[in-house]
């Protein structure tokens, strides 16, 4: 990736930043994805200023907020899935495991986004 580049995605990461800065946390219309993946990796491999530490910490936080509103929404389809009974409940897995192995991943992966958010939090500081 080229410095042109790398300049470019922290400045897409850094509006991203801003704007979300300037919502509510709660909104829904704050937009996730504005980066790719490979974008996102690159920067964290190149990563070396305050800025580009809590550009990678927002990012990890929204993605954090993604999984666990994915989490909550599974958590209530679990729960509206345990209370059906029947003969065709009764293969396995039934669609109450399968919610419930869904909701377990989201947590998961809200965890692990919000532990590298910490990190990049921290990095942000001592920098």
């Amino acid at each position: 990736m080229t410095q042109q580049r790398i300049s470019v995605t922290l400045a897409c990461l850094l509006a991203l930043t801003t704007s979300v800065d300037l919502r509510s946390q709660t909104s829904p219309s704050v937009p996730i994805r504005a980066m790719a993946r490979s974008d996102i990796k690159q920067l964290a491999r190149t990563a070396h200023t305050p800025e580009q530490y809590r550009a990678l910490a927002m990012y990890f936080r929204q993605q954090e907020t993604l999984f666990r509103t994915k989490a909550a929404d599974e958590k209530a389809e679990w729960e509206r899935r345990k209370q059906m009974t029947g003969g065709v409940w009764s293969k396995y897995p039934t669609p109450s495991d399968s919610a419930r192995n869904l909701y377990d991943y989201y947590v998961y992966k809200a965890n692990d986004m919000s532990a590298k958010a910490g990190d990049y939090e921290r990095k942000s500081v001592i920098q």
